[in-house]
């Protein structure tokens, strides 16, 4: 079973929507066994910046709220209590579209900053990001980070709960969102990227804690990326932030009280009303030639600025099978990607009819390309059984016709 959810959570981002989602949150705060006490209480509700805009919110009338310089929404109470059992709730809703408006690159800052606990470097670390950074291009070094840390960790439902450093994952190759966001931090702390941890929520086959990162780009803004799942700049609209901090550790909420033995627990609650796509000015087309039995991919960007894109194919594995990284597109920059078939692994007795997809953000393309398997010596095919190999590489098996 841990294999199958550790499948739905890393490709069901591969088909979520990368345009607007209005989702409403609801966070409850309960305080058990506290009757007579004085509580001194903060819980972060919500962030509301250009990446997610709240358009309406409700707190509970016993409880305050404010808003911080990084558009974090903080819901407060500080008072006595009288009852064993005391709630607060805060109720949001907001616009969530991640988009990015890029006109221009800068040089990587390439000096060190300083680092936590959680994301402090060793010699290795800064190392393989040194070798990673592209000093002339901060987008292409973000852009490289992510898609190593991505593919370097491997996802493993058996850290969750944990909080470990960068220095453990790095030599463990191992963990789950905090993990790939702890290193990420790191590696880009040590060639001059100021930083912040995101704690949220992302809607996967439900609602699950995540955590992501922004990397802040000179001459830009603060840049959301998400190590875990291989997104840059524009994340798929089930992100949503609630708070900001350095790393796991310094993103809590916080209960002061004049006694002990007091608890608190938070109950959160999302839901997506409704999602609209948008390929944020991306178009993407397929093209198969009969001839050399090559799949091209075209991803253009119409946009006069730069375009960051989490591109996927699904392919047949003789064609390379799932693909997924993040791409980096200049203005008005058209590229194309080539696959490949290596024919002799087909049965040379039957006709193939593969589906093909691919995606870059919300602009996609499928298609149903047809091989026909030669037989050897010019012999014509004859009508086997199609093998069930093939059936299990999601081929769809067609006899061939004399």
């Amino acid at each position: 079973m841990r294999h199958i959810l550790i499948f739905l959570l890393l490709f069901s981002c591969a088909f979520s929507i990368y345009g607007y989602s209005r989702i409403t949150i609801e966070r409850t705060w309960i305080v058990e066994d506290a009757e007579g006490a004085h509580i001194n209480f903060t819980g972060n509700l919500i962030v509301n910046n250009s990446n997610q805009r709240v358009v309406s919110l409700t707190i509970d009338p016993k409880a305050s709220h404010s808003t911080n310089e990084d558009g974090v929404i903080s819901v407060h109470y500080n008072g006595t209590i009288n009852d064993n059992h005391f709630s607060i709730k805060g109720i949001a809703i907001v616009d969530v579209d991640y988009n990015t408006n890029i006109y221009s690159d800068s040089n990587v800052p390439l000096s060190t900053l300083s680092s936590t606990n959680l994301t402090m470097p060793n010699n290795e670390i800064r190392t393989e990001a040194q070798l990673l950074a592209n000093h002339n291009s901060s987008l292409k070094t973000v852009k490289d980070l992510v898609n190593w840390v991505h593919n370097y960790v491997e996802y493993d439902l058996n850290y969750w709960g944990r909080s470990n450093s960068a220095q453990d994952v790095f030599n463990e190759k191992r963990g789950v969102c905090v993990e790939y966001s702890h290193l990420l931090i790191s590696m880009a702390r040590s060639v001059g990227f100021d930083t912040r941890y995101v704690s949220g929520y992302v809607l996967t086959t439900s609602w699950q804690p995540h955590a992501w990162v922004e990397i802040y780009i000179p001459n830009y803004d603060w840049l959301p990326v998400d190590a875990t799942f291989d997104q840059v700049g524009i994340l798929d609209s089930g992100h949503v932030a609630i708070s900001y901090g350095d790393d796991q550790s310094t993103s809590y909420d916080l209960l002061l009280a004049n006694r002990q033995n007091i608890t608190m627990e938070v109950q959160n609650s999302l839901t997506e009303q409704f999602s609209i796509e948008d390929p944020k000015g991306a178009s993407l087309s397929i093209d198969f030639d009969n001839q050399s039995n090559i799949v091209t991919v075209s991803i253009m960007n119409e946009r006069s600025e730069y375009l960051f894109g989490n591109y996927m194919t699904q392919l047949p594995d003789e064609y390379g099978g799932v693909q997924s990284t993040v791409l980096l597109l200049n203005p008005n920059e058209n590229i194309y990607r080539y696959y490949g078939l290596n024919l002799s692994l087909f049965n040379s007795h039957y006709v193939y009819t593969i589906p093909v997809y691919s995606s870059f953000n919300d602009a996609k393309d499928d298609e149903l390309i047809k091989i026909t398997g030669t037989a050897p010596n010019g012999a014509s095919a004859s009508p086997e059984l199609c093998p069930a190999a093939f059936l299990l590489l999601g081929f769809l098996c067609i006899r061939a016709v004399h």
